[in-house]
């Protein structure tokens, strides 16, 4: 295997807009810096756009600077408008139970 991507087409419903999440992309250290990341991103967006999508959305690590470099460099910008939230463990619980 090189890579894999894994996402799905989502409704925007506060923006009424279809958009595209990237879930995972996944290039095997090996082939990195190869052009494979590239092919896989445009693949994904081609079929974004062919789901009616007019973006796509993804995240990443703070601290993986050579995939935000590279996010960056294919014009890719940062969402301030959003705040990730998570629940875990007994709070998770919590709210489920």
């Amino acid at each position: 295997m090189i890579a894999f991507a894994v996402g799905f087409p989502v409704l925007k419903t506060f923006r009424g807009e279809r958009s595209f999440y990237l879930e995972d992309l996944y290039i095997t250290p090996g082939f990195r810096g190869q052009g494979f990341g590239f092919e896989m991103l445009r693949a994904v967006a081609k079929l974004a756009k062919e789901e009616n999508c007019v973006r796509m959305d993804w995240q990443a690590l703070d601290w993986n600077v050579k995939a935000i470099d590279f996010y960056e460099k294919i014009g890719a910008e940062t969402d301030s408008g959003n705040v990730d939230f998570r629940l875990i463990e007994e709070k998770f619980d919590k709210l489920a139970s």
